[in-house]
């Protein structure tokens, strides 16, 4: 068996088991993909997330996918290209355009982080070239995009994951602290370099503001060095 007919049998099994009687209508998840592969399959088998969605991958539809018919998108293989177009809002893929529409009609769109290829490029691009993109991407989570890494994805989506704690207010200093193992970041974004400036001084958590974005790559960084990230509910000045 070729490896076209075994996708065909695949996704006829699918739609049938999705299409089967089951009580209400389940809420509908679309994989968005350049071309369908293994990150596709591995959600596209998730049990949990087929208990809660009718999850649909847009490589395998004979028809385009209509973004209103689902509560949220799944983008894999997110370019670099594909991070400017839609960070600007102009579009020349079918891939970005639906993506675009998707965020313009209020869904929300998650990407693993080891599908976003900037980040591939941490350690070899010119610094001032990767903060610049990296902008295009803390603006697009600042529209609602979520980043987050493949293990967290399913728990986000169904709404077990708790990464990030809220605390009561408190007054913000102007600069970086490390009062009893804490440290404090007053800007719109805290990125892994704020992380690991937080271990240098072996700060155990980390004080951000309710608004502040907080990157994938940060994320990521402070499960692995064991640093909370704790929300403050009142923002002081920002820099």
């Amino acid at each position: 068996m070729d490896h076209a007919t075994a996708e065909e049998i695949i996704r006829r099994v699918l739609e049938q088991l999705q299409a089967a009687p089951s009580g209400e209508e389940k809420p509908r998840l679309l994989l968005l993909a350049r071309q369908h592969g293994t990150a596709c399959h591995a959600l596209l088998e998730s049990a949990a997330l087929r208990a809660r969605y009718r999850v649909d991958c847009a490589q395998t539809q004979g028809s385009p996918a209509a973004p209103e018919d689902y509560e949220a998108v799944i983008l894999f293989g997110f370019s670099c290209d594909a991070m400017s177009e839609l960070a600007a809002g102009c579009c020349t893929s079918d891939y970005t355009r639906l993506a675009r529409r998707a965020l313009l009609l209020g869904r929300k769109l998650y990407i693993p982080s080891n599908e976003v290829e900037l980040y591939r490029y941490q350690s070899t691009a010119p610094a001032a070239c990767y903060e610049m993109l990296r902008g295009q991407m803390a603006l697009l989570e600042s529209f609602g995009v979520v980043v987050c890494s493949a293990a967290e994805l399913v728990p986000r989506l169904l709404g077990t994951a708790q990464t990030v704690t809220e605390q009561p207010p408190c007054n913000h200093r102007s600069d970086h602290g490390n009062e009893e193992g804490t440290f404090r970041c007053e800007k719109r974004v805290l990125t892994e370099r704020d992380v690991s400036e937080a271990a240098q001084r072996k700060a155990r958590r980390i004080l951000a503001g309710s608004r502040c974005i907080v990157t994938a790559l940060a994320q990521d960084l402070a499960e692995e060095q064991r640093i909370e990230i704790v929300r403050c509910a009142r923002e002081g000045g920002g820099r």
